[in-house]
This record gives structure tokens, sequence and C-alpha cells, in this order.
């Protein structure tokens, strides 16, 4: 997908350009936390795209995709959400 920006080797984030740094730095820590805990279990990758309100999580987890969107108009909040339910398919 065009234009992708990597956090790491294997985290992808889609639909951020017109964030700003301080929103940048939030993100970085919510996505960081989850990550951590997602390559205990065999992160292989994670695909996470914003659109509007709109959070689309995609987590590769020892071959098996694992994915939720989740839509708030706190769109940190909708990030937690999106990545607490992979979290939890898992």
């Amino acid at each position: 997908m065009e234009g992708a920006v990597r956090l790491g080797g294997n985290i992808e984030l889609f639909g951020i350009e017109s964030f700003d740094g301080a929103t940048m730095v939030v993100l970085k820590k919510i996505i960081g936390m989850y990550a951590r805990k997602f390559s205990e279990k065999g992160l292989e990758c994670l695909s996470i795209a914003f659109a509007g309100n709109d959070v689309k999580v995609e987590a590769v987890v020892q071959g098996s995709t694992h994915a939720s969107v989740s839509s708030h108009e706190n769109m940190f909040f909708a990030l937690d959400s999106a990545l607490k339910e992979v979290q939890n398919k898992f």
C-alpha cells in the first residue's frame, strides 16, 4: 500500500500524513505497548490504517491473520479499542 510509514521492521502505519508531532508521540506509545505484547505471542507484522474516525488493525501472529476495525471520535480511543480486540483474538 502506498504512503506507508514503517515503525521498526514489522509495523506499518497508513493515513498518518496529517498528524502532528504530539499526536504521533501518543500513537507510537500506544502502538509500542501492544506491539511488545504481540511480539511475545509471535508477531510477524502489524498494519494500522487511519481514515477519519476509523482505525483498521491487522496483525499476523504465527501465520494467522487477526483483524479489527474500530470507530470513535477520539482516534486514540479507537486505536486502543481495535488493538485490544486483536489482542483478545490470540
